[in-house]
């Protein structure tokens, strides 16, 4: 079940590539219509409803576990809510998006909690209860959403609903790329250290949630601003959540000794090392998705699609190389330096992108 659920996951990337982003950032700063956006966004559900009964069709001829059933429903429910969410996000009310988020997970919950009761296979309560959880998430956007700020559909032509979106496409294709390091860690250092590894960056990734919710809810007054320090003036006042999070991975860092065999375990005592270098690898890494974003939103798309994937390409090849020799401790070093070159590539983008603005 976890495989037809991360295949779903999986296709919502690829089919959205990007589109999402650039439609909320184009929609923000006035270079799309809501009309023009409907219209994308129209023939990028046709395409996703058409790509789910192709995989549903496939998975129920091949000779494939029942289970992949799932990710032809969850791929093509979660694509929806996202889609519903742009006009939200476009219009930066990042919190009527939460408030959808969390009702949508409690919906989800007590589903999954109705159906086992109800003593319906645990496989299928899942993915139900999943699909289910994204359909009222789309509902929810629709119903938060004022009609001014709603998807205007009256006009059904056929567009590339992708036109403009490359960019951000490959700087999303490319982040997903991530998510091999473990199995590299894995294939090349062995299954202990990929386990060690994989432990260890299952704890530290929280420790960048908070920047992400600030970056997130950020990027429409960064996009819509005529100038950067325009929107600088908004989203400075959240800025300390950045330095809330800077602070947890030094704490992090000081009391690995401590923390480790807290949370891993006492089995897991040797990754304290490959705690201490990924919880330092972080803090660049709380920096590179903030520079990232508000580079793509004030134009910088390009560049910041193009430097982030040859990035990533590096660190997975020095997550190979590292990992033969060192292990996991080799696998945390490759995601250190990897974010160290990222957070000065991507730096220089974004000085340049607010440099290059006409002066007020």
């Amino acid at each position: 079940m976890a495989s037809a659920i991360g295949l779903g996951m999986a296709m919502i990337g690829i089919v959205d590539f990007g589109a999402n982003s650039f439609w909320m950032r184009s929609l923000a700063n006035g270079a799309m219509t809501l009309s023009d956006a409907a219209r994308r966004a129209f023939w990028k559900s046709v395409t996703a409803v058409l790509l789910a009964l192709i995989i549903l069709a496939v998975t129920s001829l091949a000779s494939v576990p029942s289970e992949f059933l799932a990710a032809a429903p969850v791929f093509l429910a979660m694509t929806l809510a996202q889609l519903a969410q742009v006009p939200l996000r476009a219009a930066a009310r990042s919190d009527l998006v939460a408030i959808a988020l969390v009702v949508s997970r409690i919906f989800m919950f007590v589903v999954l909690l109705l159906l086992l009761v109800a003593n319906v296979d645990a496989t299928v309560a899942l993915w139900a209860s999943l699909s289910l959880g994204a359909f009222s998430e789309s509902f929810l956007y629709l119903m938060f959403t004022p009609r001014v700020q709603r998807f205007a559909l009256n006009d059904y032509r056929f567009i590339n609903p992708w036109q403009g979106s490359t960019n951000f496409g490959v700087y999303s294709i490319a982040t997903s790329f991530q998510s091999l390091d473990v199995s590299l860690v894995t294939s090349f250092a062995g299954a202990p250290a990929g386990g060690s590894y994989a432990a260890v960056n299952r704890w530290t990734q929280p420790l960048g949630l908070a920047v992400t919710g600030f970056t997130s809810a950020a990027a429409p007054f960064i996009a819509r601003a005529e100038t950067f320090r325009e929107g600088w003036q908004v989203i400075r006042r959240a800025w300390w959540m950045l330095w809330v999070a800077l602070s947890a991975c030094v704490f992090a860092f000081v009391l690995a000794p401590i923390i480790v065999p807290i949370l891993l375990g006492a089995a897991y005592e040797d990754s304290v090392l490959v705690f201490q270098i990924m919880a330092l690898g972080t803090i660049p890494a709380l920096l590179t998705q903030p520079l990232a974003v508000f580079s793509q939103m004030r134009g910088a798309d390009r560049s910041v699609g193009i430097l982030t994937a040859c990035g990533i390409a590096v660190r997975l090849a020095a997550t190979a190389v590292l990992a033969a020799g060192l292990g996991a401790v080799g696998g945390a070093l490759a995601y250190a330096l990897a974010q160290a070159l990222l957070v000065v590539a991507l730096g220089t983008v974004f000085v340049r992108a607010v440099r290059n603005e006409p002066r007020e």
